[in-house]
């Protein structure tokens, strides 16, 4: 899983970071970058195969057809990603004032490594299931969308007893544990 996270996370470590460059340099012609992005996933994903995805091609380079698989990939990945971004930021804009929004940006945003632990786990496990070609779309978006609901609620689950155990927290959560009622309590008396 680190391989296939860690340069995404590296990035969104940069771009969190307060130093003002992404303003300078490339969000002051953002129009432009977006439609360019967008130009540019679109043609990736075009070339988009089962072989593409990293889960199948393990990120590994045997030659060059297998360099142009990953190269595509990330490639195609980084552009959807910069296009995504900037929707984000859009919506935000809008709705950064109410409670789901909030609940995303806190709750969500701080547990993106989990998230994308227990995804990687139900996507192995949803290896064992036969999935019948006579699904039609309505059932495909419908197991989708209770797929996703059971990703952020085991995450969540996993979120809140990791937070109550100590340098667990640290590990999984990457923040630090809750005070403990009895500890805060002892410190009162």
């Amino acid at each position: 899983m680190l391989k296939y996270t860690y340069p995404f996370y590296c990035l969104g470590f940069l771009f969190a970071q307060p130093i003002g460059w992404q303003n300078g340099v490339i969000w002051r012609y953002k129009s432009i970058f977006v439609v360019l992005f967008s130009i540019a996933a679109f043609i990736c994903f075009l070339g988009w195969g089962k072989e593409t995805y990293a889960y199948n091609n393990l990120v590994l380079i045997h030659d060059e057809q297998s360099a142009k698989r990953v190269f595509l990939m990330f490639s195609g990945s980084l552009a959807a990603s910069a296009v995504a971004m900037q929707s984000m930021f859009q919506c935000w804009r809008l709705v950064y004032s109410t409670r789901v929004a909030r609940f995303v940006a806190v709750q969500l945003g701080q547990s993106t490594l989990l998230l994308y632990l227990v995804q990687g786990a139900v996507f192995r496990l949803m290896d064992l299931i036969q999935f019948g070609e006579v699904w039609n779309l309505t059932t495909r978006i419908a197991f989708a969308t209770v797929l996703g609901v059971a990703i952020v609620v085991i995450a969540m689950a996993i979120r809140s007893i990791a937070r109550n155990l100590g340098y667990v927290s640290r590990i999984v959560v990457g923040a630090p544990p809750h005070p403990s009622p009895l500890k805060s309590q002892s410190v009162i008396d």
